[in-house]
């Protein structure tokens, strides 16, 4: 056992059963010293990048043993966004949803949950994107985005993943007329890459 988990072991006990301030004191030089008792990794265990390491020396001796900044770093995420009405408007443009990914982020999937259908004064149009004009979603007809899930343009085959080149925001371009209403949720499934 060493020393961070020395502390851990007889922290609890040591303000439960008349702590003072004395202990206090003692307690947090130990961890003090039990910080850098685990600073120190063997080459093996210390992650090529400095975020993962970070994550996996501070988050605690559990966490540094098991590497788990690695592991989350390299887990699958879920970004959600809204295109809301009452909350952005609807003017044609680029409307941001409220999502950015980081840089090297490779999206494999989006789709949509329309809570309300999108209305507008003429024949708008609604696309998605991340990086490129409509690849989450291609400009469609607001009288296709009726109340329920919809897919995203990404089928799912790894050739048609998105793999960001700087850290992005997700936008919403409303085409052709402007929105008098709508509301629609956004989901983009990623993970982290180099």
């Amino acid at each position: 056992m060493n020393a961070a988990e020395a502390v851990i072991e007889t922290a609890p006990a040591a303000f439960l059963h008349g702590g003072t301030m004395k202990n206090f004191i003692a307690l947090f030089a130990a961890l003090l010293i039990g910080q850098s008792a685990f600073a120190a990794a063997p080459s093996s265990q210390v992650p090529t990048t400095s975020n993962e390491y970070q994550w996996n020396r501070f988050m605690g001796p559990a966490a540094f043993a098991t590497l788990l900044g690695t592991k989350l770093k390299q887990a699958h995420n879920t970004a959600v966004g809204i295109l809301d009405y009452s909350l952005v408007g609807g003017a044609i443009g680029d409307l941001a949803v409220g999502i950015t990914l980081p840089n090297k982020a490779i999206v494999r999937k989006a789709f949509f949950d329309v809570i309300t259908q999108p209305t507008a004064g003429g024949a708008a149009t609604v696309a998605f994107k991340v990086q490129s004009g409509g690849d989450l979603k291609t400009a469609t007809a607001i009288s296709s985005w009726t109340v329920g899930r919809v897919d995203g343009a990404l089928d799912g085959a790894v050739a048609n993943f998105i793999k960001l080149t700087a850290a992005r925001t997700v936008y919403a371009t409303v085409a052709a007329s402007a929105l008098t209403a709508g509301k629609i949720k956004v989901f983009v499934d990623y993970v982290v890459s180099e």
